[in-house]
């Protein structure tokens, strides 16, 4: 989708539900982190529909097959949004 229409695609919020879903998980990353890079409206958009706190939990894992793909899209959300930095530090 590469206009600029405020309303989320309809797959992000399940996308964000599959990320609940270990086997699926990396899998759903990807898929986030190329919307993502759609520019910074689908991040605002990720956002508002509540990426933030998946995003902030799995960077807690251990997983090493989910780094490389959990830094890119919190690049993207700090480059959107600064001030999600406090969050990262604080957890």
């Amino acid at each position: 989708r590469g206009d600029n229409s405020k309303d989320p695609p309809e797959q992000l919020p399940i996308v964000l539900q599959v990320l609940l879903s270990q086997s699926h998980r990396l899998r759903a990353l990807v898929l986030l982190g190329r919307f993502l890079d759609m520019g910074p409206w689908a991040v605002d958009l990720a956002l508002s529909v509540g990426i933030f706190p998946y995003v902030l939990k799995l960077l807690q894992t251990t997983a090493p097959d989910l780094r490389q793909i959990l830094v890119f899209i919190w690049t993207k959300i700090l480059a959107f949004d600064r001030s999600c930095q406090i969050d990262l530090v604080k957890d």
